[in-house]
């Protein structure tokens, strides 16, 4: 099962650097101009390290962290610990608080391991990863992994140090509140550790990275690099929030009179307007809606027939092949539109306002979410979906704690 250990994490020094200034959101879901608004907040912004600019990125990268550092912009605790996290966040007009620990996580296979993946990677994104952390030789943003406790144990016993004085605490751009309190005491470490033990893990966000670290370890072979820096939160939490992510397409060489013509084969095609389309896809009701946007207002619900068209199109497990993700790649996005290029976003908004501006050369598919019980399903058969199936909302900031390899 899970191994979890303590460690001697890394931070901002608070009292000469402003913490809003200087985290981002991970890596794969910074745009360029969010990037560069990144780099003109401070000269110390972690995405200097995690997403830079300059043709030597990772060199550079290694440059920023050793001086960091140095001039203790960075600095490290004296004692190992396990950090505990609270993030407080509106969503949907909806108060929300999502509580965590931050610990190591011993890195295994994910083919045969506790750790179970859900997302199917991509190939130059965990090259990425892998460069920058063979030339750092530390992990700037953790895992963000699920367990399931639904009697909620962990997080009663852990909540009772949010009494004492918090290490960190800053509000971002989005108007998230962050908290971070140290657990030091021993036998209160061990007891996490143990409880933790009887585990299995699931991968919500950072399979690149795990997948870099893992490799990274296997040509290494230390100790410090056999563990990653993660996020552990209950998946049975009300305040575990995952949006859908949204697809851009770029059609095959076909006009839309001919797909729409074969797509009535398998789906009811019914015109909305945008509100109404939205409304219907948030209610999930009828099962397997979708929402298409072909651009100058043009929107569209679109209700699948009869969930046996999918045998022909999808793997007979039946962990996936009924989600709707399963069923918009397979049969919209690959069979009647023919496309294997893909832009992913949450912001629906920003679609819209791409397809407008492509003017018919794209169109925008829009999804309903993933459910918990559906992430638990696909994670306990091993079965991977498409990438980017889900977005776990908030995010845990690349530069709050930093784990360092001996």
């Amino acid at each position: 099962m899970a191994e979890i250990a303590p460690f001697k994490g890394i931070f901002y020094n608070t009292k000469i650097i402003n913490l809003k200034d200087v985290v981002t959101p991970p890596y794969d879901v910074i745009s360029l101009s969010q990037r560069e608004r990144f780099y003109q907040k401070s000269p110390y912004n972690i995405i200097r390290i995690i997403l830079g600019k300059e043709k030597n990125k990772y060199i550079q990268a290694r440059r920023c962290f050793i001086a960091w550092q140095r001039d203790r912009i960075l600095c490290q605790d004296k004692n190992e610990a396990i950090y505990l996290y609270q993030q407080r966040f509106r969503i949907k007009g909806e108060r929300k608080e999502r509580f965590a620990f931050l610990a190591l996580l011993k890195l295994e296979n994910l083919k045969t391991g506790s750790i179970l993946p859900h997302e199917r990677t991509f190939l130059q994104c965990r090259k990425d990863r892998y460069k920058l952390l063979a030339r750092c030789l530390a992990n700037f943003s953790p895992i963000f992994l699920l367990y399931q406790d639904p009697e909620k144990r962990i997080e009663t016993e852990l909540k009772k140090e949010t009494k004492k004085i918090s290490l960190l605490e800053f509000k971002d751009g989005e108007e998230v509140t962050h908290k971070i309190w140290r657990l030091t005491e021993k036998n209160k470490i061990r007891k996490l550790i143990s409880l933790m033990n009887r585990e299995k893990i699931y991968i919500a966000d950072g399979h690149h990275r795990y997948l870099s670290a893992l490799l990274f370890h296997q040509r290494n072979q230390k100790r410090s690099s056999s563990f990653v820096l993660a996020y552990f939160t209950n998946i049975f939490s009300p305040s575990l929030s995952i949006l859908p992510v949204h697809r851009l397409i770029i059609p095959g060489k076909r006009n839309f009179g001919e797909i729409r013509a074969e797509m009535g084969k398998f789906f009811e095609i019914k015109k909305a307007s945008k509100e109404m389309m939205f409304k219907q896809l948030q209610s999930s009701s009828p099962r397997h809606s979708f929402g298409l946007y072909l651009g100058e207002r043009k929107f569209f619900l679109l209700i699948l027939k009869d969930e046996k068209v999918i045998e022909n199109f999808i793997s007979k497990e039946k962990a996936t092949k009924y989600l709707d993700v399963a069923i918009a790649h397979k049969l919209l996005i690959e069979h009647l539109f023919k496309s294997n290029e893909i832009l992913y976003s949450k912001d629906e908004e920003l679609l819209i306002k791409r397809v407008d501006q492509e003017k018919g050369k794209s169109v925008a598919v829009f999804l309903n979410s993933v459910k918990s019980a559906e992430l638990i399903d696909v994670c306990g058969r091993r079965k991977i979906l498409p990438p980017k199936s889900t977005y776990f909302y908030p995010k845990i900031p690349a530069g709050l704690l930093i784990y360092r390899f001996d």
